[in-house]
């Protein structure tokens, strides 16, 4: 091979010098050059999780190749801390001012987010806090909790981040599965950055192997490998960040004011609603999202799931959230379809019940199972389908299932 215009052909040996320059440079970069300290501000959720001292944010920000955080990156606990790890997606949390926005006939969840940023306030109220509060006036209990939790979370997501949470020993595990996700074949997950990362960590599963080479691309491979090695490479999201701060810094009008660049992503996130407003609502895609498949791909995942935990001997409390079935009918071209109705009805007792299948195959002392059969708490208010406005009585039920497996029997 001759490069046109050089007259140089590069031999196979000069190919490796290249290369072994380039891994040599990189090296000697990370360690004159510390990655900068971005990761936190970034985090999925994590102006509502900095506000509650008692919660630690766990997962990475959105395509940081690590996928979960390194515990030298945590808050420091003592050893006598009670460590409760909750994995989930945005059932866990509470809209506060989106039920309102939804009356008017306001869509946009990220219109209310700004609005709230620009009032100093949360968006969201995230349920570990409420928990939290609920075993604090229980008993004297010192505890933080790991929040795995990230809008949209889907089950492959959460059994990849699973095997990494079960591997830390946490005192306690609490896993929110989704009705809308948990056995929807058509969503198996949503963070690229799940394949990159369990790769680097080493996880040693089948499954894992197999969606991410089915899912996963190229590039996971090959950071996975350089990450071990080269720190620069493993903390590569950091540096991008303080390079994009710099470079808005040194050039601020490059790609115009920031009104303008904000006009622009609005714009480019409607148009990706309306491309996806027909797939993601619940009652167009419910008799195939939530039709149980014993041989599909969601089935196994949960399968897989109930058995890691098990054998792991961590102590676990495995819920379905609440749904909306009203806000579900809502939705439907014609909500007054009876048959309609009771269709939806039944695929979510199929759906309960195949969680209680699965718990009771793989049934241990140190699991609690609720599925949407076992419970109704009072006072919930949904914004939709799924996503709460209001809490109601959850945190206290929840409370109930998980006191006794964190040492809280003594009220105070």
């Amino acid at each position: 091979m001759t490069i046109a215009g050089l007259q140089y052909r590069p031999s196979g040996w000069g190919l490796v010098r290249i290369a072994a320059f380039v891994v040599a440079i990189l090296w000697v970069i990370g360690l004159l050059f510390p990655a900068p300290d971005k990761t936190l501000a970034h985090v999925p959720i994590a102006r509502d999780i900095a506000a509650d001292p008692r919660l630690r944010p766990a997962l990475a920000p959105r395509d940081d190749g690590r996928g979960v955080l390194d515990y030298t990156t945590l808050r420091q606990i003592s050893p006598q801390t009670k460590t409760i790890a909750w994995v989930g997606g945005s059932s866990t949390m509470q809209y506060r001012d989106v039920h309102k926005a939804r009356k008017k006939k306001n869509q946009d969840l990220d219109k209310a987010a700004r609005k709230a940023k620009r009032q100093k306030r949360k968006l969201r109220e995230l349920l570990p806090s409420k928990v939290l509060d609920e075993l604090t006036q229980r008993c004297d209990l010192d505890s933080v909790v790991d929040v795995y939790i990230n809008p949209g979370m889907r089950t492959l997501d959460q059994y990849i981040f699973l095997q990494h949470v079960l591997a830390t020993k946490p005192t306690a595990l609490i896993l929110t599965l989704n009705p809308y996700w948990a056995f929807n074949d058509f969503a198996l997950n949503r963070r690229q950055d799940v394949f990159p990362g369990a790769l680097y960590r080493g996880v040693d599963d089948e499954l894992t192997r197999f969606w991410s080479s089915v899912l996963g691309q190229p590039s996971d491979f090959a950071y996975a490998r350089a990450a071990r090695v080269l720190p620069v490479v493993r903390d590569r999201w950091d540096y991008h960040r303080q390079l994009f701060e710099f470079w808005q810094g040194v050039q601020p009008n490059i790609q115009g004011t920031q009104k303008q660049r904000n006009q622009r992503k609005r714009q480019l996130r409607k148009e990706a609603q309306r491309e996806s407003v027909d797939t993601l609502r619940m009652s167009r895609c419910a008799p195939d999202c939530i039709n149980v498949d014993p041989d599909g791909a969601s089935y196994r995942l949960l399968r897989q799931m109930f058995e890691m935990i098990r054998n792991s001997g961590v102590n676990a409390v495995v819920y379905e959230a609440p749904l909306n079935l009203k806000g579900l009918m809502d939705d439907v071209p014609d909500a007054s379809d009876e048959n309609l109705a009771a269709q939806f009805a039944s695929l979510l007792k199929q759906q309960s019940a195949a969680i209680r299948t699965i718990a009771d195959e793989f049934s241990s002392p140190s699991v609690s199972v609720i599925t949407a059969d076992d419970w109704e708490p009072d006072g919930l208010k949904f914004n939709d389908v799924i996503h709460l406005s209001s809490m109601g009585n959850l945190p206290q039920e929840l409370t109930d299932a998980l006191a006794p497996m964190v040492g809280c029997g003594a009220t105070r």
